[in-house]
């Protein structure tokens, strides 16, 4: 048998207040070859505690997919949530061949209820479906269980060790301090787990955050890639490589990348890279970089607090700073990207569009980068997308 958790909702929004009354649901999806009979007990967790333990005694037809929820709700507690549904090998009759498959999604508690802003609204982007305001350690996997129920994960694709707390990360006063000690890759923490099929990704929306960097690195010239960064990489591409799969066409996103004074003082750079690959056909697709998104000269790494977005729309990705918006890609499937880089094809970036991207966030020992806050808005009533990813 084969069931697998698709998604954890309860009957209200994703901001709720203290106090707030909530009935969990579970979508569960009967992936095998064979009919679910017998009693089937899901795990609802919070903050990985389980709160709640539901009965579904009514079986599951093949590919058929149920929604159970609970009867008992539980009282919503001021802070920042990870709910989790689980199926429990050990709570199930008969045994589930993928027990402990689990979706999770992000809750947020507060007296105040947040808004999104105007241009999120705007395109119907008014679920906030993944926020920290980096109030500790606990909403990180700092030891690299790859369990459900986190908002970041510490370990690192491409050969690199897991980061440690402390030593590469470290929260205070309500700010992350990103300062890795060593990094090839600028890859820090991450909203997915690297070797295993869980966390948080997104597919189109508005991600915000308000952070503070320097001009340049203590130790002088920046030469390399370690230095401030807040990016993303299709969920299937790092899944790929981790569990040697099959490499995908990939779109990087680099929301925000500061090279100080490589090139020149104060070069905070917006980036998309179509990764070169080789289709079906053999035909080999060179690598691609957008000619825009170059924010010289507006004082970003002046070390103080400054809020960037990025709304990303169908074929569209606007760059906001402080509020104004400072860089435009358009992508197509059937045309160029505008503005068009020298060597594009018809259709560079659009596998974009569909693909899921994770939060990247990292800085380095000589050149940290501050958050403090993240957010991201989504349209619809998805608290938190995924790329399916057979285990």
């Amino acid at each position: 048998m084969n069931l697998a958790v698709r998604k954890v909702y309860w009957n209200n929004d994703t901001q709720v207040k203290p106090a707030t009354p909530l009935l969990f649901t579970a979508k569960v999806e009967n992936i095998g070859e064979e009919a679910y009979v017998g009693t089937l007990m899901i795990e609802i967790r919070v903050d990985n505690k389980v709160v709640q333990t539901i009965s579904y005694k009514e079986g599951i037809a093949v590919g058929q997919t149920v929604e159970i929820t609970g009867t008992e709700p539980w009282e919503a507690v001021k802070g920042e949530h990870v709910i989790t549904a689980a199926i429990d090998a050990a709570l199930a009759e008969p045994r589930v061949g993928r027990a402990g498959h689990a979706r999770s999604a992000c809750l947020r508690v507060n007296e105040e209820i947040l808004i999104p802003p105007a241009p999120a609204a705007e395109k119907g982007y008014n679920t906030l479906t993944f926020s920290d305001d980096f109030e500790t350690l606990d909403t990180i996997d700092n030891t690299g269980s790859g369990e459900e129920g986190y908002h970041w994960y510490v370990t690192r694709p491409w050969g690199e060790a897991n980061l440690e707390p402390e030593l590469d990360y470290s929260v205070k006063d309500s700010v992350m301090h990103l300062h890795n000690r060593d990094t090839r890759w600028n890859y820090g923490l991450c909203t997915i787990d690297t070797f295993r099929p869980v966390g948080y990704a997104f597919n189109k929306g508005y991600i915000e955050f308000r952070m503070r960097m320097k001009a340049t690195a203590d130790t002088g010239h920046v030469t390399g890639i370690r230095i401030p960064a807040i990016w993303s990489y299709s969920t299937a591409t790092i899944w790929a490589d981790a569990l040697g799969r099959p490499q995908a066409p990939c779109v990087e996103l680099d929301w925000m990348e500061n090279w100080g004074n490589k090139y020149e003082d104060d070069y905070v750079t917006v980036t998309l890279h179509d990764h070169p690959y080789t289709d079906e056909n053999g035909v080999e697709h060179p690598h691609v970089v957008t000619n825009n998104g170059d924010l010289r000269g507006r004082n970003i790494g002046d070390n103080e607090w400054h809020v960037m977005a990025m709304q990303w729309n169908d074929d569209r990705l606007y760059t906001y700073l402080d509020g104004r918006v400072v860089s435009k890609v358009e992508y197509y499937e059937d045309n160029y990207p505008y503005p068009r880089p020298w060597n594009a094809e018809i259709g560079t970036f659009s596998y974009l569009g569909k693909q899921n991207m994770p939060i990247i966030i990292g800085g380095a020992d000589d050149y940290p980068l501050e958050i403090d806050w993240i957010r991201v808005w989504s349209a619809g009533d998805e608290t938190m997308l995924r790329q399916n990813v057979d285990e």
